[in-house]
């Protein structure tokens, strides 16, 4: 294990690469917070289905 890094060394090798890095935003948040509005209201709705032949 002395070959090893840890996770959180964040002047390591990783550091200068932030192309693919994740940077949250306001608007990550409010996209998030809509679509599961969404979700829990269309819970509510009833479905059909149909129980022929089975």
């Amino acid at each position: 294990m002395h070959r090893f890094a840890p996770a959180l060394d964040a002047a390591g090798g990783m550091a200068g690469r932030t192309r693919l890095a994740w940077r949250p935003a306001r608007r990550h948040a409010v996209l998030v917070g809509t679509l599961a509005v969404l979700g829990l209201l269309s819970l509510n709705r009833p479905t059909d289905f149909l129980h022929f032949q089975f």
